[in-house]
């Protein structure tokens, strides 16, 4: 924050794909670990809103190897393993297709 710019997680839950290899708690610990000043959030009912919050609340900062786990799960999750700009296949290329 020091130039006045903060940073902001979205798509937390990889649009639901991380969702199928890790759980709520392990995708919102990743998103926090690095410095960030909020993170945007789906939920669909007020118990997943409520589940977030006591997630938050309890936040304790991952080790390295921890994050290294993570990272080595999260690359499953989309189709065939997508990671990256490619999990979002829901958007355009730079060609407009």
């Amino acid at each position: 924050m020091e130039r006045g710019i903060a940073i902001q997680a979205i798509k937390v839950f990889g649009n639901a794909f991380l969702l199928r290899v890790m759980n709520a708690e392990e995708c919102l610990k990743y998103v926090l670990n690095p410095p960030i000043h909020c993170a945007a959030l789906g939920a669909s009912t007020s118990g997943q809103l409520d589940d977030d919050v006591w997630f938050a609340q309890r936040f304790k900062p991952f080790g390295a190897e921890e994050m290294d786990g993570l990272r080595k799960i999260a690359v499953t999750a989309g189709p065939g393993g997508l990671k990256g700009p490619a999990l979002e296949y829901w958007k355009r290329d730079v060609e407009g297709r």
